[in-house]
Formats: C-alpha cells, structure tokens, sequence
C-alpha cells in the first residue's frame, strides 16, 4: 500500500467519525451527546490510567515454555552479545532497565487496544445512564403546564423538550474526533517525534530537491528506507495530525503513555530519543571537524552544541539510572582496581608516577562521590567545566598553537601563550579577550579539577617531606624523633570562592614577572642589573612579584589546611632546617611578610641608585645630582632595614666564607667592623640610615666625584663651597660627620679609611706617622668626644682655601713646600693666617687623632714633614704648645708675603721660602742679593723670624749674616 493511500485512508477515518458522530449527536441531541462525551472521555482516562499495570503484566506473561516471559526473552538476547554480557550481569540498574522499558513500548499498543475498548465501555455506561433516567420520569408526578390561548389560559399536557440536535452534532463530532485522536495517539506522537529529525533545515520551495537536510537527517532517512520516510510524511501530513500538532496535547499524552518508572527513575521515551539525536547530532558535527588523518579542527567547534549535549546526556533518565553507575564502575575499577597495576607491568608507568597516579585518582574520585546522590551533578558540573576551559583555550587559538607548533624556546612558548590568553594572538576569536579569566572561572566550577588541585599539592607536599627528611638526615638530624611536617589540604577545607577571587590575579602577576623574566633572559642565569633596572617593565614587574607572593601566603591553597596551619609558613620553618639553605638566609624571619612593602622599599633604592647604575661611565657621573632626599622622605632606609628580608638574610657565615679568609688584612678589619655583634642585615639598620644620611650631606656636595674621578679646581671649589654653607645653622660637613661620629660602627669604619687610604698618602711623603687607635670603648668614645675639634679644623680649612680662590691644584705633590707655596700668594691675608694657625692647632691637639704609638697625626706629620730642614726648629712641633700654629702665623703673617717675593744673586733666581727651606738664610744677605729688598722688608722680615718659634735658626742666620754685613 502506498503512503498516499495511507494518508487517504486515515483522513476518511477522521471524516467518518467525525461524520457519524455529527450524525448521532444530531440525532440525541445536546443534552444526550453530552453525557455520552463525557462517558467517552472518562473512560478514555481509565484506559491511559490502566494501560502501564496492563503493560507491565504483559511483560510477565510466558511467551513459550523455552523462551519464557517478554523480560526474559529481552535478557536472554543481551546475554547472547558477548560485548555486554558481562557489563549486564554486573550492573542492576541496567537489569532493571531491561525488565522495565518494554512497557513503555508495549503501552503505545495497548492503549491503542484499550481505546476501543472503552468506546464500548462507555456506551454501556451511556446506555444504562439513559434507562436510569427514562424510569425516574415516569416516576415522576405529572406537573400542569399551561399556555395562552385565544386570551385564556389552557393545560397543555407533557409538552416535549427541545433536542437542540446542532449543538448535539457539534458535540458529537468532538466526540468522534477525540476516539480517532485516542486511537492514533501512539502512531501520531512517533510519527512526530520521527519527523523532527528527519525534516529538512529550511521550507521547500517547489520539489523535493530543493530541500535542506541536515546530516542526521539524512543518515536516519538512509536507514528508515524511503518508504518509511513517505508513510511517516503521509501520516504527518493527514488533517488529524495537523489539528493534534495546533491543539499541542498528541506530544504530552504521548509522553504520558510512553513513560515509565524504573528504581524511581522516570524514562520518557521521548525525551531519550531526543537525547540520543542530539548526542548523534553532536557526533556527526565532530566527525564533520576532522580531516582524513583524524585531527579535529577545534576551532571549527560548535561549543555551544557540545554544552548543550552534555545538558541533555545528564539529565536523561537512562543516563541517571545506567550511565551514571556504568561510570561509577568504570571509575571505581581505574581508582580501586589493577588498572594502575596493569600500567606499571606494561612499563607505560613506574611505580613512583603510579604511585602519584593512585593517590590523585583517589582525590578526584571522593570528590566526585561527595554528597549523597551527587555524583551525577559532579560529573555534569566537571563536564561543563572542562568544555568552558577548552572553548577558552581553543578560541584563544592556544590548543591551535600547541598541536602544530614544535621546537619552541620556554621564551617563545611563553610569549606564544600569553598572546593566546589574552586575545592578541592572530588566531584569537575574540580580539583582546582575557581568556585566562574564562579559564580560571571554569576551573573552580569542576569538583574534579579542584581535587585534582589538592592533589597535585599534597603530592607535592609528600615529595618535599621526601627530600628534606634525606637532606636532614645527611646532615646528621633524626628526623624519626623531629620528622618534617606539611599540613596537608583537604578539598572541604577550602573556601574555593575566595581562592577563585584571587587565583587569577596571582597568575596575572606571576606572568607579568614571568615575562619580564623571560624578556632578561634571567631563566639563563644571565643577570646584568644595569640592564635589568633601566628596563622600562622593571618596577611593574617587581610589584607583580610582591603582589603575587602576597596573594600566595593568603591564599586559602595555603591557610586552608587540615590542621589550619599556614603552609608557606610551615615550608620557612622547613628550609630554615636545612643548612645550606639557612647558612644565608633565615627562613623563618620570613614568615607573613608583606612583600609589597618590602619590595617597594627595595624599589625605592634602586631608584635613587638608578642614574649612577645606569650611567654610561660611572667615573664621570655626577653623584651630587642624585635625589638624597627621597631616602629620608620616603623612610626608605627604615622600611628597608627594618623588613622580614633584612631579619632573614644573615652575615654571619661571611667569617667562615671565602670572602673572608682569602682577604687582605686591612680588608679583614673592615669585615670585622662591620660584622661586630652583628648577624643579620637588619642589624645595621642604625648605621645604614646613618650611613644614608651622611651620605646625603656628602653626597650633595661632590666629595664622592673628587675621590673617584680626581681633584680637579674646579670640583674642589665647589665641593667646598657645598660643605661649609649654612642649612639651618648647620654646615653640611658639620651634619655628616657627626652622624658617622655618633654610631659606632660607622666611626670605626671612618677610622679604618683614615688609618688605611689617608695616613698612607701622608707617610709616602713624611714617613712613619702610626695609626688611629679607636681599639677600646674608651678610645672610641674619646674620638667621639673630640670630633668637634676635628670638624671645626677642617671648616676653617675649607673657609681659608675659599677666600683664596685658588684656581689650580695641580702643583699639590703632597709635601709641606707646596702645600705652602700655594698658600702664599697676593691674597694671603692676616685673617687667613689666623685661621690656618687656629686649624692646625686643633688637628694638632685633638684626641680624635690619636695613634697607637700615642702621636698626634697631624703633629707627626707637620713634623716629618719639616724636621729635615736645618732652618726650621721642628722639634717645636711636639711640643704641649696648644696654640703653637695660631701664634706662628699670626706673628709671620705680615711678613708671609715676602717669603715669595722673588731673590736673585749672581747665579739664580729664587724666592725666599725656597731659600729658607733649603737652609740657605745666610745667603739672604750678600752684596747683590740684599738689595733686592728694601730696608723696611728686612726690619719686617727680622722682627716676624725674630718673634717665631719654628724659624729661629733661620732667625739666627739672617742675624748673623746683618752682622757681617754690618757689623755692630
């Protein structure tokens, strides 16, 4: 029979019961019609109410002595399939499925069976309701009933009711079309469930050929045969199943009929066929993904069709009651079972690694089980999760990369990556999109990504436990009796919302410091730090740093533990156990530190050291120029030094380092300066701010260029121009050596550069002269006592020289001759004198110059210095004379002028001083030589050597010599 026939047979079906129904009805009546409808439909329910038992004991029923009962004859057939026999045997729910889904199928026919069935019931009913009702009439007592007649008014006897037979017709057509529609209900409803999936995308236009069919369209109509696909078209298309589909009630009756309960799961057939088409949608767009060679284009993937997949699997009931518990024991068996077992003796495995394995399926496993029942909700939720990642990943173009890019440098895979991540790669779907937020939003929404998570911690967690007890134990430490502890996670500790928060922010930072890293080339132990703090990135990528182990120590991975103890903290401890990691570092000083502030102050220095580090040639960088100020604005010696990184990084191992042992005498000093009573870093916290402060007032000035690049003029008259202006009353000399003067370890070191770099100089031209004695508490508190003596020479020094406005320094070899023709010129004057006497007289009296020999260095030297000149009573020098100096040069002054005033004799042209301090004063007066002064110079001359206490033999020769030329 064709399937125009079909479709023409069942609309003259349609049309006759409707028809005849019409026809009956008119015949009733309304009222009759009515109660005949309503029998009809009454019973109707009683049959869509009893067809499930009526089904369910139809399974039960023995087919045939062999073959047993429906059920049975069912299971015996999946036991003959050996690739699901076993699966069958071991799984209940799956039995249970197999003793219960036929009656949904077999529902379908035995409604149809029982439609007609409860026609007759019903017209039975129908029937007996009527002689009920004819017999309580006639019991009834006759009622008079009149009418108007010709004015008056007349009995009218058992008037006859109206039939209203068209509304009787209208309802008993409905009644026809409901029986046709009750009786064609299982074949209506598959036929539209069929024709969803087997109907074309788009409307055809004139034939058949213009059709669009989708590929599982298509492959259903190539398995269903054309035939069936015309009768299901023919059927679709008759009047009852275009009035079913506008009234929409065929659908839900249908789904009515072809439920049913198996374990307390509900299974509609429909909705499984639904499941399975898209699933075999879902297959048949993946395979349309993949070339020949079995890859897949990822990015070609319709993720929303495979979320919605999942979607529809997990909320299938043959899913919840079979599925579910097939993988439950699938994944039972992989964490419980020999799989792990079975990896390792086919050597895809070692045992540490299964080991690892075991202990991470575990994890995931009992998360998945958490919660009674919700193992189903895990796994979609996992489901989810890992498609939401892999969209991320594959939209950013990253799994692209990753499947057809080889050979890449860690630099180039990061760099890659990154591009990836954050939407700039060209192959990204979605420009400057952050997709390492989409994955990490997903990641937290999988209860198996999670355990994974703890798992992969505590592993880690056991491996460290692992190494350090062996390192310990090298080392000599019982770790039976004191064992290493970590305090491992536990999934149900975690507030995974707050880890969720900051997870992302944490990688963030550690990419920007990562990239930074990478760009540095720093992952090659290449480390230039010029380069490093003149990088534009470097002060975002140092905070990135902080910022990211700050997240890290409050991150709930790391406090959220079993036993509430903070994780990093407890690795600090650890390490600082182990003595090659704790012999510079103290660990534990590093517990809950506050990395932003500690960076940040190291920022702060690498920033006021940034010009100098970064200059071309440090020897002609101008150290003045640096900001001295922000170190004290900022507080940044005080931040720095008094951070958990100064309390950790330790000194003391210096002594037994290299660094000291193979050092130079003068060099061990300074070391045993500086790391007297000292351990840490943080211990020369005062000395470094004094350091930073005296630094500051030196540093301004131009010292620290003199002493590296030379005394040059023009640097010295500035520089000391710089040190004697006043800043609230106080000069910038003053202000810095009384802050190395008032701690301890700076004065020493102060000493030990006095004792090591100027007492040197001073000796290649004066000899011996011993060094500074600051060697007990006493000596050193005496320095201290007299650095005002010290300070004040100097000042006075600086104020000489300033007045004098000398131009050139180049002819300073170091000795006293120079020194003093240099201070002799036309601009000496008397006050200068007095200050220059006044000056040495405190460096030649201070305490702060005390030697070990018990000299005065300043006094030693001036003595060295003059002692070989015969003219000159250097002894003088060591004597307890305090103003010795002052009284010199003031007496000398007015005649200081002509000991550079040129002498010429018959062979040479001299000055005075340079005949005095060649002994040659008897030579001042001779026939020639004494003319060249006038008689007032000689009177001056003899009155200030006359009045002087260091140039009396020089005194007593002029004297002599008068007198031979005059004799008295």
């Amino acid at each position: 029979m064709s399937a125009n026939m079909i479709g023409l047979i069942l609309n003259l079906v349609l049309l006759a019961a409707v028809g005849f129904g019409f026809l009956f009805g008119a015949l009733r009546g309304a009222k009759k019609s009515g109660i005949r409808t309503i029998w009809l439909v009454v019973f109707l329910g009683v049959a869509l109410l009893v067809s499930p038992l009526i089904s369910k004991a139809l399974i039960n029923i023995q087919i045939s002595p062999t073959e047993g009962t429906i059920g049975q004859f069912i299971e015996a057939q999946i036991m003959n399939i050996p690739e699901i026999a076993d699966i069958y045997a071991d799984n209940a729910a799956l039995q249970e499925l197999v003793a219960g889904l036929p009656a949904a199928l077999i529902n379908l026919a035995v409604f149809m069976v029982l439609v007609p069935v409860a026609m007759g019931i019903s017209y039975i009913a129908y029937a007996i309701n009527k002689a009920f009702l004819k017999n309580k009439k006639k019991n009834q007592i006759e009622e008079k009933v009149y009418t108007v007649k010709d004015g008056h008014p007349v009995v009218v006897n058992n008037p006859k009711p109206k039939k209203y037979r068209l509304w009787g017709g209208v309802i008993g057509a409905i009644g026809g079309f409901v029986i046709c529609f009750c009786l064609f209900l299982p074949i209506n409803g598959t036929v539209h469930t069929i024709k969803q999936y087997i109907a074309p995308t788009a409307s055809a236009e004139t034939t058949e050929s213009t059709f669009e069919y989708t590929e599982l369209s298509k492959l259903i109509t190539e398995n269903l045969g054309q035939d069936v696909v015309n009768i299901i078209n023919a059927v679709d298309g008759t009047v009852l199943s275009k009035v079913s589909g506008v009234l929409n009630v065929d659908l839900a009756l249908y789904d009515a009929i072809s439920t049913t309960k198996v374990n307390g799961e509900t299974i509609t057939l429909r909705k499984e066929l639904n499941t399975l088409a898209t699933v075999g949608e879902t297959v048949l767009h993946i395979q349309n993904t993949t070339d020949e060679s079995g890859n897949i284009n990822f990015q070609n993937l319709d993720f929303d069709k495979l979320e919605t997949t999942v979607d529809a699997v997990f909320d299938s009931g043959l899913v919840k009651l079979v599925g579910i518990e097939l993988l439950q024991s699938y994944l039972d068996q992989a964490v419980n079972g020999t799989l792990i077992e079975d990896l390792v003796s086919s050597g895809k495995l070692d045992q540490k690694t299964a080991g690892y394995a075991k202990e991470l399926l575990t994890q995931i496993w009992a998360s998945l089980q958490a919660g009674d029942g919700k193992l189903a909700t895990h796994l979609h939720n996992d489901c989810v999760a890992l498609l939401g990642m892999a969209k991320a990943g594959i939209e950013s173009g990253l799994v692209g990369e990753i499947t057809t890019t080889q050979n890449l440098t860690i630099k180039q895979w990061f760099t890659l990556a990154e591009s990836c991540l954050y939407g700039t790669h060209e192959n990204s779907k979605v420009a400057n999109h952050n997709y390492l937020e989409d994955i990490i939003d997903y990641l937290f929404e999988s209860s198996s990504l999670k355990a994974a998570i703890v798992g992969g911690i505590n592993i880690g967690l056991n491996e460290a436990k692992s190494v350090l007890e062996a390192t310990l134990a090298n080392q000599g430490v019982d770790t039976t009796t004191n064992p290493v502890e970590f305090d491992c996670l536990t999934q149900d500790n975690i507030d995974w919302d707050a880890v969720s928060a900051t997870f992302l922010h944490l990688l963030e930072d550690v990419i920007v410091a990562a990239d930074f890293a990478l760009e540095n080339n720093l992952d090659e132990g290449s480390i230039n730090i010029k380069t490093l703090i003149n990088h534009d990135k470097f002060e975002t990528a140092a905070l990135a740093l902080a910022n990211a182990l700050d997240e890290l120590q409050t991150s709930p991975l790391v406090t959220n533990t079993a036993g509430g103890e903070n994780l990093l903290n407890q690795a600090l401890d650890e390490f600082a156990r182990v003595e090659k990691f704790g012999k510079f570092v103290d660990f534990t000083a590093l517990k809950n530190t506050d990395w932003n502030a500690e960076i940040t102050a190291l920022l702060q220095v690498a920033q006021f050291a940034k010009p100098a580090i970064t200059a071309q040639n440090i020897k002609t960088f101008a150290f003045k120029n640096l900001d001295y100020a922000a170190l004290e604005t900022n507080n940044t010696i005080e931040n720095l030094f008094s951070g958990n990184i100064a309390n950790a990084i330790k000194l003391d191992w210096i002594k037994n380092d290299k660094l000291y042992t193979t050092a130079s005498a003068k060099n061990k000093e300074l070391l045993d300066i500086i790391l007297a009573d000292t351990t840490k870093l943080a211990d020369l916290k005062a000395s470094a701010s004094a350091l930073a402060t005296a630094g500051a007032n030196f540093g301004t000035t131009g010292i620290i260029e003199i002493f590296m690049q030379g005394a040059t003029a023009e640097k010295m008259n500035q520089t000391a121009t710089a040190l004697v202006a006043q800043t609230d009353d106080k000069t910038l000399l003053k202000t810095g050596l009384d802050t190395i003067f008032e701690d301890t370890k700076l004065c020493q070191a102060f000493v030990w550069a006095l004792n090591n770099m100027i007492v040197p100089t001073l000796e290649q031209t004066a000899g011996d002269m011993g060094k500074i004695d600051v060697s007990t508490p006493e000596k050193l508190a005496a320095w201290k006592a007299s650095a005002s003596d010290f300070e004040t020479a100097i000042t006075a020094l600086l104020e000489v020289y300033l007045s004098l406005d000398i131009q050139t320094f180049e002819a300073i070899t170091g000795d006293a001759k120079s020194i003093l023709k240099l201070l002799l010129n036309d601009e000496f004057e008397t006050t200068n004198a007095a200050k220059i006497g006044a000056a040495l007289d405190k460096l030649c009296n201070t305490t702060t110059l005390a030697t070990t020999e018990h000299k005065q260095i300043a006094k030693q030297y001036l003595y060295n210095a003059l002692k070989d000149f015969e003219d000159v009573n250097a002894a003088a020098i060591l004597a307890n004379d305090e103003n010795l100096w002052t009284t010199e040069f003031t007496n000398l002054a007015p005649s200081l002028i002509l000991l550079n005033s040129t002498y010429a004799d018959s062979t040479q042209t001299t000055t005075l001083l340079d005949m005095v301090l060649a002994g040659q004063s008897d030579e001042l007066i001779d026939t020639q030589g004494f003319w060249t002064l006038s008689t007032t110079q000689i009177e001056d001359l003899a009155t200030a050597l006359s009045q002087s206490t260091l140039f009396a033999p020089a005194a007593l020769k002029f004297a002599e010599s008068l007198q031979t030329l005059l004799p008295i």
